[in-house]
């Protein structure tokens, strides 16, 4: 039975009995590799357009001819099933037909953040035993030059393939770019102090094809298909190998759902290839559904929504910020959004307020779908948690996707806990993130109830509907000098209910005064925020958000208050708590001293710093 009637098939199964949805989702998921997955849910889409960039579009039957193209390139290069080729790579057409290709060879892509260090790069490089690379040449002469000997001679990769943005363009447009712009001839001056070395550029890459027969690779129970990593907001990113089975997961739990995309044409893929949200969830999830997918390969958070209204893509798949943007910028007051189809955020939170002024501006800007909450996780390549945006109970991430299935779970007796307790969310999908990998152990799962469930490190309720709401991660609480813990998403979601405040985040600092940690945040002002009454803003915040918050105490009051005009995002556009952690105070904090007991709070002061503003205000509670 071909495999879009076999969809269809499972969706009737599943309507004639929901409450054994998890089991017959997990019996019959699709034994496909990544490529084969991706060409079986295009049989009857050849014609339709894949990938876009600039002006170049090709349509699903020159996509899959490209791929059989470049997975000859890598065979001819040398290139066989279970090697590790480390890919450099913005999102571009041949980026995403590299992925595919490699995978057709039973190959792995080893997808790593193109604007990491050196230090970083040569750690994955070592660490992941990569037999190859293929390098982006703006990453190549940035980053890659200075450590060539290391990579080239101590660790004996000697495969090496450049590309640059002209690869992707029409002749055109890539006579334009190289009149414009000076290309440094990497090839050859590698070839002149690496004898051993064989670099090629895409032109000489698919000359080689020429000559190459390339069998597919066929599906073999979970092998590990793909490599991504964390953002690493609190440390080194973590190595999270995929297989076949969990990257074409995401894609089936979608097509099984009751999410409508037969309307849905365009797919704005922004979010980085390296990243699991932008590898799975968004890159090949895309192409499962037969969407033409716009690659953006350089952005920043200033220009990705006039990205969108340029492009007019039906739907986004993107971080809280890039919401925010466009309902708080003047510039965006009169733009028309009747071409948005889908819009999906996660990655970060929102505020109940925040997300009422997205789904408001955007209903009456024309849009034709509300702001959708996601949850998941890089371990599970990506969403496991969504929500439909005209029925959720305000602040919730959704129910479970069909497939999967979460538990709260008291961590220290692993009981399962009440409706609206919050506890460690330990979760099971049809299919499971790999638990071993290279010797090392990365989940120890429990079986509850006969399945196998991970924790993943997220504190969380769950209400009777079967409605998350996050509360925080475990690993980012904050505990306090007297053991007091802090939930910062908690936190922010208080502060940024402030009509003065456009976005926040919570941090911890060690106080000398208490021997102990206390929390410090960083806001972002308004155009409500009077600068010229700081005293009065912070005191204002304090009262309404934190200290009249049902779900908080003056204990949460962050003890220090920095005014910044930005906050700091890392490279796959999360807010950046690590930099965060990282920073030294320098007296320019707004301070806050509680007098506390062990009955209450007494009263609270407000110390603006003389740089800011000399005056003290003195709150009785």
């Amino acid at each position: 039975m071909k495999l879009l009637e076999k969809i269809e098939e499972i969706k009737k199964e599943i309507s004639n009995n929901q409450s054994n949805s998890f089991n017959i989702i997990k019996s019959n998921i699709p034994k496909y590799t990544m490529y084969s997955y991706m060409c079986e849910c295009n049989k009857n889409n050849l014609d339709k357009y894949a990938l876009r960039f600039g002006r170049s579009r090709y349509t699903y039957r020159d996509f899959i001819e490209l791929i059989d193209i470049y997975a000859k390139g890598f065979k001819g290069m040398g290139i066989s099933k279970g090697d590790r080729v480390a890919l450099l790579l913005p999102n571009l057409p041949e980026s995403t037909i590299i992925i595919y290709a490699l995978n057709k060879l039973g190959a792995i892509s080893d997808n790593i953040d193109p604007t990491s260090k050196e230090e970083r790069i040569k750690y994955f490089l070592e660490k992941e035993k990569v037999n190859a690379i293929v390098c982006f040449d703006k990453v190549y002469e940035n980053t890659f030059k200075p450590i060539e000997d290391f990579i080239f001679n101590n660790l004996n990769i000697n495969k090496v393939l450049i590309t640059k943005i002209t690869d992707s363009l029409p002749f055109f447009e890539k006579t334009v770019y190289k009149l414009k712009n000076k290309e440094n001839d990497i090839i050859k001056r590698v070839n002149s102090l690496y004898d051993k070395v064989e670099i090629l550029n895409i032109e000489r890459f698919i000359n080689n094809s020429k000559y190459q027969i390339c069998q597919t690779n066929p599906y073999i129970k979970n092998e590990v298909a793909t490599i991504c990593h964390s953002s690493g907001t609190e440390g080194i990113p973590k190595t999270i190998p995929s297989t076949n089975e969990n990257v074409n997961f995401i894609a089936f739990q979608h097509q099984l759902s009751n999410i409508d995309y037969s309307r849905v044409k365009t797919f704005l893929h922004v979010l980085p290839g390296f990243a699991q949200f932008g590898f799975s969830d968004s890159m090949h999830l895309g192409h499962c559904l037969g969407l033409e997918m716009i690659e953006i390969p350089i952005f920043s958070q200033d220009t990705i929504i006039d990205l969108l209204l340029k492009t007019k893509a039906n739907c986004l798949f993107g971080v809280p910020s890039f919401w925010l943007r466009l309902t708080e910028s003047n510039k965006y007051k009169d733009v028309d959004l009747s071409f948005l189809e889908e819009a999906v955020y996660g990655g970060g939170s929102l505020t109940i307020t925040q997300k009422a002024n997205i789904n408001k501006f955007l209903i009456s800007h024309g849009s034709r779908c509300l702001l959708r909450t996601g949850y998941g996780m890089s371990e599970f390549n990506g969403t496991c948690i969504l929500e439909d945006p005209f029925i959720s109970t305000p602040g919730s991430c959704g129910i479970d996707l069909l497939g999967g299935s979460g538990l709260i779970i008291n961590p220290d007796t692993f009981e399962e806990l009440p409706n609206n307790m919050p506890g460690h969310l330990y979760y099971c999908k049809g299919s499971n993130p790999v638990c071993e990998f290279d010797g090392k152990i990365l989940h120890n799962p429990i079986i509850i109830n006969g399945k196998e469930y991970i924790d993943t490190g997220d504190i969380m309720k769950k209400n009777s509907n079967g409605e998350y709401f996050f509360i925080g991660r475990a690993s980012g609480m904050i505990s306090r000098y007297d053991g007091y813990k802090i939930y910062p998403s908690v936190l922010e979601n208080a502060i940024t209910n402030s009509f003065l405040i456009e976005d926040c985040m919570v941090s911890e600092y060690y106080d000398k005064e208490v021997y102990g940690s206390m929390p410090i945040v960083y806001i972002v002002p308004n155009t409500y925020f009077d600068m010229n009454n700081i005293k009065e803003n912070i005191c204002s915040i304090i009262n309404n958000c934190v200290l009249k918050n049902k779900d908080m105490s003056y204990r949460d009051i962050p003890k220090k208050w920095k005014i910044v005009e930005s906050l700091p995002y890392t490279s796959s556009l999360k807010k950046d708590y690590k930099q965060l952690k990282n920073k030294e105070l320098d007296n320019t904090e707004i301070t806050i001293t509680c007098d506390e007991t062990n009955m209450g709070l007494n009263n609270f002061e407000v110390n603006v710093p003389y740089i800011l503003n000399k005056t003290l205000v003195k709150k009785r509670w």
